[in-house]
């Protein structure tokens, strides 16, 4: 989908999602990943992505579910490492001798970073938490099978499968990329990318406010399709 998003988007567009999705990667994970080279392939296979909202203050979170590629089997320590190197700080130390003479030298905050590991269902948990910025990163693996996520519980509610799944009926070709979004919010990602053809386009009101779209391709066509999650 990311080769098919280069080839057919408008150059300006294009630009703006890579801006915005190496942002994040610098922004949640450090920047020492690339979004296409290093969690791409985590994608490959078969793969979620949950974004959602956490507490009453609104912060978006995500959980990437997927699996790791056979040629790099090292990938969440690589990620860990390029997160460690993007939170970690320094503190001032200074020492001061019998002299009278006095030292500044700067020193690894290792104070600041919480690190926890756990087992829970088969799964292996690793968690760092920077208790200054309160940026967290949270990966779980069994076997060849990964989550990743800046939340906790956002990794605990998968692996006890209180987030659900999808279902989408009636696929004509091959399944892309299906998800759950609110009926607003489509209505301005529709309009940023579609412009005014967006207007002509009138969605049923038994869509209800949360929609189940679906991006399919059979032969020579890609088929976007709303439906009513559960039906």
């Amino acid at each position: 989908m990311w080769d098919a998003a280069e080839h057919t988007l408008d150059p300006s567009m294009l630009s703006l999602l890579q801006s915005l999705g190496n942002d994040m990667v610098r922004q949640r994970i450090g920047t020492d990943l690339s979004l296409r080279y290093d969690l791409a392939p985590l994608l490959s296979d078969d793969a979620a992505l949950h974004v959602g909202t956490e507490g009453n203050d609104g912060t978006a979170h995500f959980l990437l579910e997927g699996s790791l590629p056979s040629s790099h089997t090292n990938m969440l320590e690589d990620i860990r490492t390029s997160f460690l190197s993007h939170v970690r700080t320094a503190k001032r130390e200074t020492l001061t001798f019998e002299s009278g003479f006095t030292s500044d030298t700067l020193a690894e905050d290792t104070g600041t970073l919480q690190e926890e590991t756990a087992t829970e269902d088969g799964w292996e948990i690793q968690s760092v938490n920077h208790a200054e910025s309160g940026k967290m990163l949270v990966t779980a693996q069994k076997g060849d099978r990964v989550l990743l996520s800046d939340s906790r519980s956002a990794i605990e509610a998968r692996i006890r499968h209180s987030l659900g799944s999808l279902s989408v009926n009636n696929i004509d070709g091959t399944l892309l990329a299906a998800g759950i979004m609110d009926r607003n919010n489509m209505d301005t990602l529709a309009l940023s990318s579609l412009g005014s053809t967006w207007h002509s386009v009138s969605l049923p009101e038994g869509l209800g406010e949360r929609i189940l779209w679906s991006v399919s391709r059979g032969r020579n066509r890609v088929v976007l399709k709303l439906e009513k999650p559960g039906e």
